[in-house]
């Protein structure tokens, strides 16, 4: 298997146990979440 159907034949819980165990991808903590700027992409850019 391949690229996406890879990751269609796998269950959401084992994708989910499969993210969390990537050192590489780790989700944001609180206080890291808390540091970032909102964006507003409608932004005028001058």
């Amino acid at each position: 298997m391949k690229g996406s159907s890879l990751l269609n034949a796998s269950t959401d819980s084992a994708a989910h146990k499969a993210a969390l165990e990537d050192p590489d991808a780790q989700p944001q903590t609180k206080e890291e979440l808390e540091r970032f700027k909102r964006v507003n992409p409608f932004a005028n850019k001058s």
